[in-house]
Formats: C-alpha cells, structure tokens, sequence
C-alpha cells in the first residue's frame, strides 16, 4: 500500500444498516447530553447565592480581561510616560 508497491487484491467495503443507526443512536446521545448539561447550568443559576457567586466570577473574569484590551483615543505610551513621571505620588496608580 505505501510506497512503490501495487494493490493487488480489490478491497470492497460495505456500510451495514446497524452502522447508519448507530451513528444516529450516538448523536442522539450526543444532543440528550447537551441537554441535560444545559438543564443543570440553569438549575445553577436558580439558587440566588450560587447565581450570584457564578455573576461576580464572571464579572471578575471581565475586568481582568478588559484591562489588556486597548482603549480607543488613549495613547499607550503617553500614559506609560505619565505614569513613570508620577511614581511614588498620589497620582500613581
């Protein structure tokens, strides 16, 4: 099969019908999963406290996130030198 050699026996394959209903059985799994997956994180969300722990984590997770993301109409190395000119004053941050 690789190289120079040559095929020298036909190969014929065939599908069977119990091939075509199990790959309908496993997407089905598949769907029913997701589901179920999707019906417990709204359970979660449910209880006040849980819900309001998973908002701040998310919230956090936000603001950690923005903070690498550039601001339009600020110019980086303007604020960088304004910040080396104010270290160690109230203005630092």
């Amino acid at each position: 099969m690789l190289g120079d050699g040559e095929l020298v026996i036909a190969l014929t394959v065939h599908a069977t019908s119990f091939q075509v209903g199990q790959e309908k059985i496993t997407k089905a799994a598949a769907v029913r999963g997701v589901v179920a997956m999707l019906e417990k994180l709204a359970n979660v969300f449910r209880i006040p406290t849980y819900a309001s722990g998973i908002l701040f984590t998310l919230g956090l997770l936000a603001c950690t996130a923005g903070g690498h993301i550039p601001t339009p109409g600020v110019n980086a190395d303007k604020l960088q030198q304004f910040l080396r000119q104010n270290k160690g004053s109230r203005l630092a941050l």
